[in-house]
């Protein structure tokens, strides 16, 4: 049986979903491990860095290994594969918020 990793994106009070400014920064990211060791939470967030970790991350995990990608505001979950996009989360943001 396959586990399940799992990345979110919480906190009402994180930046929206966006490019980041002209000069490529952000506000800064903060990731936590959740107990479950399945969970990854991130907190406030440079645009770049997030996307980045995104994809690093699926990269690095088998592809038995099914991940999934939320908002702590919502049920929905995107599942992430290797040939999900930049566009594909950036869609999936704009609908769970």
């Amino acid at each position: 049986m396959a586990r399940y990793a799992v990345c979110n994106r919480h906190g009402n009070n994180a930046p929206e979903l966006g490019p980041p400014d002209e000069h490529g920064q952000g506000v800064g990211l903060i990731g936590t491990l959740h107990p479950d060791s399945q969970t990854v939470g991130f907190y406030l967030g440079s645009y770049k860095v997030f996307i980045d970790y995104i994809f690093w991350h699926r990269a690095y995990v088998a592809d038995e290994y099914r991940l999934f990608l939320f908002d702590s505001n919502s049920l929905e979950r995107l599942v992430l594969e290797q040939n999900t996009t930049e566009e594909d989360i950036v869609t999936f943001f704009r609908m769970v918020r």
